[in-house]
C-alpha cells in the first residue's frame, strides 16, 4: 500500500510539474514549463518565419540607440552574474566532492544565481530579433538559433528538477565571455572604433575554451563528485558540448583560417599585367614602357584575366558572432 501511495505522489508530482525545491516553483515563470515553451515557440516562429516574412519588402532597420542601450544592459547582466557566480566557486573551488547545497543557505544562494543565469538566457533571445529587424540572416545560422533555443529550455529544465553546481560553473564562464562579447558588440556600434576591433577572432577562441572547460568539469564531476549529475543531465549535456566544440571550430576555421588563405592568395595575385589595357595611365602592349617599375614589382601574366585591373578587396569587421 505504501508502495502505491509513493507511486502516486510521484505521479501527481510530475503532473503538477512540482521541482526540486518548493520555492522555487514560486519563482516567475518556474511554476510550469508552458511559459518557457511558448516563449522559445515564438521566437522560433519569428526568427524563422514571421520576421523574415514581414522585413522581406522593408528597409533593414538600424536599431542604433536601441542596439547601444541592449548591449550595455547585457554588459551590466553579466558582469552582476559573474559576481554573483564568482562569490560562490570561489570557496567552494572548480570542483566539489560533497554536495554543495548542504543548508538552506546554499541551496538558496546556488539556486537563485541559476535563477539570474536562465533569465539571461532568454533576454539574449533579442540578439536574434535584432538580426532579422536589420536583415542580418548571415548572422542567423543553425548554431546561433539551436545554441540560444536550446539554452533557455535547460536553463529552465536543470534550475526545476536539478539545480546545482554544473549550472552554476557553466554560469560563471559564459557571464565572463559575454561581458567581453557585449563589449565588441557595444563599441561597434561605433564607426571610428572599427580599426581597433581587431580582437573579434579571439572571443571566438574565448567562446571554444569556455566548452572544453565545462566539458572537463562536468566529466570530472562524474568520476569525483558524490552528487553525479543525472543520467538525462549528462545525456544533454555531453553530446550537445560536443557539438558546439564541433561547430564553433568548423566556424572559427571557416572565418578566419580559410578566409586568411583566400585573402594570401589573392594578395599573391594583385598585380595582373593588362596586355592590351593601360598601366599607370600609358597604353602597352604586353610589357610597361617603364621598365624600372616592372623590376620593382612583382607581375603575374594571367591572359585568361587580360583585362581586368588592380584588385583590392578588403574584408569589414563583422557585425557579430555566429552565436552568443
Amino acid at each position: 500500500m505504501s508502495g502505491q501511495n509513493n507511486h502516486d505522489s510521484k505521479a501527481e508530482s510530475y503532473w503538477n510539474f512540482k521541482g526540486h525545491f518548493d520555492f522555487v516553483d514560486q519563482w516567475f515563470l518556474m511554476g510550469s514549463p508552458i511559459p518557457i515553451i511558448v516563449i522559445l515557440t515564438a521566437y522560433l516562429a519569428f526568427v524563422l518565419k514571421l520576421g523574415p516574412d514581414f522585413m522581406k519588402k522593408r528597409k533593414a532597420y538600424k536599431l542604433t540607440n536601441i542596439l547601444l542601450v541592449y548591449n550595455l544592459a547585457e554588459i551590466i547582466f553579466a558582469a552582476y552574474l559573474f559576481n554573483l557566480c564568482i562569490k560562490i566557486l570561489v570557496p567552494l573551488g572548480m570542483l566539489r566532492e560533497t554536495c554543495t547545497m548542504d543548508t538552506e543557505e546554499s541551496k538558496y544562494q546556488v539556486t537563485s544565481t541559476n535563477y539570474w543565469y536562465f533569465i539571461c538566457k532568454l533576454t539574449e533571445l533579442l540578439d536574434t530579433v535584432f538580426f532579422v529587424l536589420r536583415k542580418k540572416r548571415n548572422q542567423i545560422s543553425f548554431l546561433h538559433v539551436y545554441h540560444h533555443t536550446l539554452l533557455g529550455l535547460c536553463s529552465w529544465l536543470f534550475l526545476k528538477y536539478e539545480p546545482g553546481y554544473t549550472l552554476l560553473f557553466i554560469g560563471t564562464l559564459n557571464s565572463f565571455v559575454h561581458i567581453i562579447m557585449y563589449t565588441y558588440y557595444a563599441l561597434s556600434a561605433f564607426p571610428g572604433m572599427a580599426k581597433y576591433l581587431w580582437w573579434k577572432k579571439y572571443i571566438t577562441i574565448l567562446q571554444l575554451t569556455q566548452f572544453i572547460l565545462v566539458l572537463i568539469e562536468f566529466v570530472a564531476n562524474i568520476v569525483i563528485s558524490k552528487c553525479k549529475p543525472s543520467t538525462v543531465m549528462t545525456v544533454l549535456i555531453l553530446p550537445n558540448l560536443a557539438l558546439f566544440i564541433h561547430l564553433f571550430l568548423k566556424f572559427y576555421m571557416k572565418t578566419y583560417t580559410d578566409a586568411q588563405s583566400k585573402q594570401e592568395t589573392k594578395a599573391k595575385n594583385v598585380y595582373i599585367t593588362n596586355v592590351s589595357g593601360d598601366f599607370n595611365g600609358e597604353t602597352v602592349k604586353g610589357r610597361s614602357k617603364n621598365t624600372d617599375n616592372m623590376k620593382k614589382k612583382t607581375y603575374y601574366n594571367d591572359t585568361n584575366q587580360a583585362n581586368k585591373r588592380y584588385i583590392y578587396k578588403h574584408r569589414p569587421i563583422g557585425e557579430g558572432f555566429q552565436t552568443r
